[in-house]
This record gives C-alpha cells, structure tokens and sequence, in this order.
C-alpha cells in the first residue's frame, strides 16, 4: 500500500508540473479589461478577417477553372495545392459564395475529408449537406439513391478540403465512380485542398487544372495585422506601424500567421509589446519551412501570450475534441441557420 501512495503522489505530482507549465493550474478571479485610452484599437475578438486580403485573383481564376465553357468534361477534378496555413479552405469558401459559381451549379456540397478518406462517410456527408439533416442510413447504396434524388438534372460542385490520401487511388476510383453515376448528362466539378501534389495527382488532376497557391505579399500580412488589430481605422503611431510592418515580413506571407499575430497583437497596444512579438524565438520554426508544420512554434507563443488564465483553460478544454469535429456539423448548416439557432 505505502507504493501504491508513493506512486500515486509521484503521478499527482507530475500532473501537477505539467498544468504549472501551461498555467492550467492557479484559479484567478477574472479582473474586469483594462480600460485602454486609444479608441482606435479594434476589440480583440474581432474575428477572423471577414475578407479575403491577397487573394483576389486566386478567386478569380478558380471561378474561372471551375465554369471553364471548354472543359467538356463530365466531371473534373480542380486541386489547389499549397502548405499549411496558406488559407486553402478559405479560398474555396470564398469562390463558392461567388455569384458566377452559385448560377452555374445547381448545388454546392463542402466537405472536410482529412486524413481519413472514407468512401461511404463522404457519400454520407453530401447526402447531409443536401438534406440539411442527419443521416441515419446505413446503406451506401440507400445513401446514393438518395442523393440522386436531390440531385437529378442538376449539375453540382463538390468541395473535398483537406485531402491527404497519397496512396489510396483505390478509394478514389470508388467515390470517382459513385459520383459518375449521379448524373451523367450534366457537367460538374470536385475542388480537392490538399499540401500534397502527389494528392492531386491521385485524384486524377490534370496538370492545368492543378492551382498552385502561393505566399503574400509582406503588404498583405500587414493589411491582416492591422485590419486584425485597428479595424478600418488608421494606425495611431507611426513607429507601431514600422514595427507592424518588420511583424508582417516575419510572417513570411503565410495569412494564418499573420491572422494569430494580429489576433494576438489586438490586445497589447504598447510599443515594448509589439518589439516582444518582432523579437521572439517562435519565429525561427518558420524558417526554410515548406510544409506548415512551423506554424505550431507560433500558435504556442500565441498560447502563452493569452491575458487571461481563464482563456488559456478554455483552449486546453477545446483540445478534448478530435480534429475536424466540428466540420461535419457546420457543413449542414449556413451562417444565417447557425444564427438562428443560437449555435454561435
């Protein structure tokens, strides 16, 4: 028994450390916002910027790709390829709330795939997105019959985000097959995101209707920061702006990282604070990174930079939940459903 205690006090013990680390630890009394004396400066949850900075001719050429009157094709795959945190995802959303796009396509089905390309899940998920409700079927034949259903004589666009299936060409063919078989006599289009080339190439992308993505501009990342940090309003202090500016071109043109920063930045208005962010170490996880997988170095010092201890409790309790969670249910639902039904 007197082990069983040591060993039990030894684990509280190392809990106990790695809450301290993380500052998961100390229950705090959430103090009232310091009140700021700029009314320039934007509230700090702003939210993601509501537009699309940089990417306005992505836009237009994928609406292009996408309506294309010489692709002939039944049904054709469009792959935009770039690393992580390039804003793939947003790009897409934006091209599908184009006005050209929702006249040329009679439906429109968003779905997160991820590493897990599960045929019947996928099929599952266009018939929910049709449906606006939860599916219940467990036949996959059943499942098709009902999407022909919802589909019949109309031409669609299917958005597959987040695909990693390097290897599985196998499942491919098997959904390739399955939408084939939706409507044969109508034109309609798979937009694939994905970091991989090797991806694209085993959905069957042709070479022309694989779209690269590329880095911002170092004015780009700035008009993120500061629409993040000040909104519409211009930046109050001009050596704030120069240290903005040396933020930006840290961010290497990728609008994820220019987004957290701003994000991050929007509560903290002093000079000191913003040459604290410019000089930090995280910034080095980013350097000769092609994938993305050097954004996590900026989203801990992000964490750490939190005000409150109360939110960085709330970020961890987020972590319980698996990647994508939530994307299958805010796949069935528009902006104006969530809102009316108090989803938030």
């Amino acid at each position: 028994m007197a082990n069983k205690i040591r060993n039990l006090i030894t684990s509280i013990d190392d809990i106990n450390e790695e809450a301290r680390q993380y500052n998961l630890q100390s229950r705090l009394a959430v103090s009232a916002p310091e009140s700021r004396s700029n009314p320039q400066t934007a509230h700090p949850f702003l939210g993601y910027c509501s537009q699309v900075i940089g990417r306005e001719d992505d836009v237009s050429n994928l609406v292009d790709l996408l309506i294309d009157p010489s692709n002939k094709q039944p049904l054709s795959v469009i792959s935009v390829v770039g690393m992580g945190g390039l804003g793939k995802t947003t790009l897409v959303k934006s091209v599908e709330k184009e006005e050209k796009i929702r006249e040329h396509f009679g439906k429109i089905m968003s779905i997160c795939v991820s590493e897990d390309f599960n045929v019947k899940r996928i099929l599952k998920n266009m018939l929910e997105c049709l449906s606006k409700e939860s599916c219940s079927i467990k036949s996959e034949s059943a499942i098709m019959k009902k999407i022909k259903e919802k589909l019949e004589n109309k031409n669609y666009l299917l958005i597959l985000d987040d695909v990693w299936n390097e290897n599985e060409s196998m499942k491919w063919e098997e959904l390739r097959g399955c939408l084939s078989e939706i409507n044969k006599n109508k034109v309609s289009r798979v937009v694939v995101t994905t970091r991989s080339t090797k991806v694209a190439s085993t959905m069957g992308t042709r070479d022309e209707h694989v779209y690269h993505l590329k880095q911002l501009k170092q004015d780009e990342c700035w008009s993120i920061i500061k629409q993040r940090v000040f909104g519409d309003s211009s930046v109050p202090d001009q050596e704030l702006e120069q240290i903005g500016r040396q933020i930006a071109k840290k961010c290497r043109g990728v609008p994820l990282v220019a987004n957290i920063i701003g994000a991050s930045l929007s509560t903290r208005i002093h000079r000191h604070e913003w040459l604290s962010v410019q000089n930090s170490e995280a910034w080095d996880s980013l350097k000769d990174d092609s994938t993305g997988r050097g954004i996590l170095g900026v989203l801990q010092s992000s964490f750490d930079r939190l005000p409150d201890p109360a939110l960085k409790k709330c970020f961890a309790f987020c972590s319980i939940f698996p990647k994508d969670y939530f994307s299958g249910v805010v796949s069935r639902f528009t902006p104006s459903e969530f809102a009316d039904g108090g989803y938030g």
